[in-house]
């Protein structure tokens, strides 16, 4: 089994919702737990993600962080990852600087990708045996 995690930083003015990767990733791997959270997001909703995450082979996490906010509700979430760090694959959209630190001890990062290398790396990953 292999899932997908979508994080978005909010912030004040930027309450955009909408991702095509996640879009892409949902129409081209319909059987694939997809699941998003944001920033705003109260982190008990992790208690639900969580289980969804440790039972998979796979998962690939997607950190949209292009602002500076601390990010604490992901603290759970990146507390198994650090339990498990050669399952687990990030890819970092952005420059927040706590989100570079919480990524070091993971084994699977890739930071920067533009579009076309996310879902090149997205399709290898999920479509891998």
């Amino acid at each position: 089994m292999k899932s997908v995690l979508f994080y978005k930083e909010i912030v004040e003015n930027d309450y955009s919702f909408q991702n095509e990767l996640l879009e892409w990733i949902r129409a081209t791997f319909p059987n694939i737990d997809a699941l998003d959270a944001d920033s705003l997001t109260d982190s008990s909703l992790f208690d639900l993600v969580l289980p969804v995450i440790n039972q998979s082979d796979l998962a690939v996490i997607i950190l949209d962080c292009k602002y500076q906010s601390p990010l604490s509700n992901l603290m759970p979430l990146m507390e198994e990852i650090w339990k498990r760090p050669d399952k687990y694959y990030i890819l970092v959209v952005g420059e927040n600087v706590l989100a570079k630190k919480m990524v070091k001890l993971c084994k699977h990062v890739y930071f920067n990708l533009n579009f076309e290398e996310q879902k090149e790396l997205v399709n290898s990953l999920l479509n891998e045996e």
